[in-house]
């Protein structure tokens, strides 16, 4: 039972799409959407799945409420998913089918305004697995926190010396 009780709260739905028309689920995203920034907080909502999302039964407050959005490059992305329900400009749209995934570049929508950005972690390799939150990442971090406690100055160079091997 999560409490938005003005506490600093981020809510990150990962595969977000699958959980828009789960009953459990979706009654929630929807509250947390609307409501949520007056809550102290904000909703990280990510999908490779725009059309199922806008589709969904909650996909209209999900399209409303989101203030900023991020595109990744998508060169299958549907003119009806992003340009009708996301409003990107056919220039914004043409960027997200065209842009090169190994550049590293991605679109960020807000109201009107986009902006193209570019996300070079190169040089910092050592830290991509801090980064990562794969099930064996995150593991072998809570194995080390449980060792050094929770003091990133304990246990961080720990974890990034046993994540290369």
């Amino acid at each position: 039972n999560l409490e938005l009780n003005g506490d600093p709260t981020i809510i990150v739905l990962e595969e977000g799409w699958k959980l828009l028309d789960n009953p459990f689920f979706a009654p929630r995203i929807k509250d947390w959407l609307q409501s949520i920034r007056k809550r102290n907080g904000f909703v990280i909502f990510l999908t490779p799945n725009i059309e199922s999302a806008f589709k969904s039964g909650i996909g209209d407050a999900l399209v409303q409420q989101s203030a900023t959005s991020i595109f990744l490059p998508n060169h299958k992305a549907t003119h009806e998913g992003y340009c009708e329900a996301f409003k990107l400009s056919e220039r914004e749209f043409e960027l997200v089918k065209t842009l090169d995934p190994q550049d590293r570049c991605f679109l960020v929508k807000h109201g009107k305004d986009s902006v193209l950005a570019k996300l070079d972690l190169g040089g910092m390799e050592e830290f991509i697995p801090v980064l990562s939150g794969t099930t064996k990442n995150v593991s072998l971090m809570n194995q080390i926190i449980q060792e050094k406690g929770p003091d990133p100055e304990n246990w961080l160079h720990i974890f990034i010396e046993r994540a290369k091997k």
